[in-house]
């Protein structure tokens, strides 16, 4: 992640992030992710207009989605960046975050 969007902290409400969680896709429709220490792996699932991160620990939640485990986003690409907007969970301010693409 190289950038968080949140209440305007900035003219365009979008910051720099140093040292923004990673999520590495694979070709086979899992990825590994580094936002949360006790699981870091899991299926992904693309659809036209949303992108499902299901993470496979066992009783793995970090308190706020629903369902337990997984994470569902609205994406885009702007600017050949991966922007993805929360639609499971949400942030008191609105949140999304962008990331780099790295091939």
């Amino acid at each position: 992640m190289i950038q968080s969007y949140s209440n305007p902290t900035t003219a365009n409400g979008w910051s720099d992030v140093t040292d923004g969680f990673e999520i590495t896709v694979t070709n086979s429709n899992t990825y590994i992710s580094s936002p949360f220490k006790e699981c870091t792996n899991g299926a992904i699932t693309v659809y036209s207009e949303e992108i499902e991160f299901n993470y496979r620990c066992f009783n793995f939640t970090a308190g706020y989605e629903s369902p337990n485990g997984v994470f569902k986003y609205s994406y885009s690409f702007i600017d050949g960046l991966l922007e993805l907007r929360p639609l499971n969970f949400s942030c008191f301010e609105g949140c999304k975050s962008r990331f780099t693409i790295v091939e």
